[in-house]
């Protein structure tokens, strides 16, 4: 069963409100063949609102949009215990009429373990109920420019330690759009009882655009945690609209971590092709 409240839009003058409820139902015996449903046996709610005013006072004439948004998302078993709850606030959150975007969110969480798990190769966590405060902090470049930059920071409790986190970014574009280069890193460093962990992804995004109807793009990654790295190529040719043609390869490489003299060896190849056409009258 999956009940879902529509959600609402409200526009007065300079001010402009939105949001959204949703009540959904996963049966413990539930088994979506064609489908991903991470977590069966389940009640979740979620509950969304946001405040967008822009700002017509002299003090602020350097804002171009505020964001003030409340998000409360709540798991529950089948007995209404709950496994999950996140409240994510932003206090503050803007867009310059630069274009820069400045943000702060402050996210409270809760989680009950039910099993042990580990969160990193060596670190597990035992079973208990975990209350903890994330904080959130974000500042990019405006998107308008060839070259942007950015970096989002999130520190704070996490499970019975710590976690903090950094992810900085740069990104260009070239050649009026045709090109796009996208560059991101996030650095993970964990401080538990059980144990410390420093996780690595990097990831580099590439997309070229030969004219509007034939697109390459490329995202490849590699994670220091599991020594993987990911390869997925896309090219997307639009024959007419509503008439697509998809090539996709994704190629995985292992490459070990504990032993620099040892081989890297494939570990997943796949190319699927899927052609996607309508027939109109």
């Amino acid at each position: 069963m999956i009940i879902r409240v529509g959600g609402f839009t409200r526009s007065i003058r300079m001010i402009y409100w939105s949001g959204f409820a949703s009540f959904n139902v996963f049966g413990d015996a539930l088994d979506p063949a064609l489908g991903f449903l991470p977590r069966p046996g389940t009640r979740q709610y979620d509950v969304y609102l946001d405040y967008r005013p822009r700002p017509t006072s002299p003090a602020l004439n350097w804002v171009r949009q505020f964001f003030y948004q409340l998000e409360v998302l709540q798991v529950d078993d089948l007995h209404g215990v709950t496994q999950t709850r996140r409240i994510f606030t932003a206090p503050f959150n803007v867009d310059a009429q630069s274009g820069e975007h400045y943000e702060f969110d402050w996210i409270p969480e809760y989680e009950a373990l039910t099993a042990p798990f580990e969160i990193a190769p060596g670190v597990t966590l035992p079973v208990g109920r975990y209350h903890f405060e994330r904080y959130h902090f974000e500042a990019q470049s405006s998107a308008a420019r060839p070259w942007r930059i950015g970096s989002m920071v999130e520190i704070g409790g996490f499970y019975s330690g710590r976690l903090t986190q950094y992810m900085p970014f740069i990104s260009w574009n070239a050649w009026q759009g045709e090109l796009a280069l996208k560059f991101s890193n996030e650095t993970d460093f964990g401080y538990l009882p059980q144990g410390h962990f420093i996780r690595r992804l990097y990831v580099l995004q590439a997309a070229y655009s030969f004219n509007p109807d034939l697109v390459v793009s490329t995202l490849a990654q590699y994670d220091s945690s599991a020594g993987h790295i990911g390869v997925n190529a896309r090219l997307q040719w639009t024959i007419a609209p509503g008439r697509d043609f998809f090539l996709v390869v994704n190629h995985g490489i292992e490459a070990p971590v504990t032993d620099p003299n040892a081989r890297s060896l494939p570990v997943a190849n796949v190319v699927t092709a899927k052609l996607r056409w309508d027939f109109r009258e």
